[in-house]
């Protein structure tokens, strides 16, 4: 009797294992690399490798904490502080002019509107960002034509850091109101 109940038990289980192995799915997917390869005399690196795009987080400010262009504030963990390296692999003078279009800067160049001039509910009004040497600088730069690199000699192989810092400041006469608030300033990297 032991050994017919044990057989029961082995063929069942040897049945239940067949079903699930013939009713088991199967499904198809793909897995996609995208990128490209760049030849590039000098490129731009950020802490997560060559950057096409510099990221500056810019955290949460409170509409009170928002200076003019003239007269920033900057405050802890929303100075937007940023630094890169442009890296050469052969000798070269390089320039890093600041390309901002008109239609995103306000009269005097020196502020980059954000959200591309969005108006809706949930988007930041009357603020704007600008760009600094440094947190003790209250000259901002020219979102248009400023050099973070002005003709700088970079020997092969080496790099040189750039770092700028950006705050939100008032854009209008409005006081600023709540809501995101981001932006996109293009640049150009020259290398002779």
């Amino acid at each position: 009797m032991k050994t017919i109940t044990t057989t029961l038990a082995i063929a069942l289980v040897s049945s239940i294992a067949m079903v699930n192995v013939a009713t088991a799915a199967t499904s198809t997917g793909s897995i996609k690399f995208t990128g490209s390869i760049s030849a590039e005399s000098c490129h731009v690196e950020s802490p997560l490798g060559d950057a096409i795009i510099i990221q500056v987080p810019m955290g949460t400010v409170n509409t009170t904490q928002i200076g003019s262009v003239s007269a920033p504030i900057f405050t802890p963990g929303s100075t937007g502080y940023t630094e890169f390296q442009v890296v050469c692999k052969n000798d070269a003078m390089v320039n890093m002019t600041l390309n901002g279009s008109a239609s995103e800067l306000d009269a005097t160049n020196s502020i980059l509107r954000v959200n591309n001039g969005v108006t809706s509910a949930g988007y930041a009004q009357n603020v704007g960002v600008a760009l600094y040497p440094s947190i003790n600088s209250s000259s901002a730069y020219d979102l248009k034509t400023s050099k973070l690199l002005d003709n700088v000699q970079i020997a092969a192989n080496e790099s040189v850091f750039v770092k700028f810092s950006a705050a939100y400041v008032k854009n209008g006469a409005d006081e600023p109101t709540a809501g995101q608030a981001n932006a996109t300033l293009p640049f150009i990297l020259e290398m002779n």
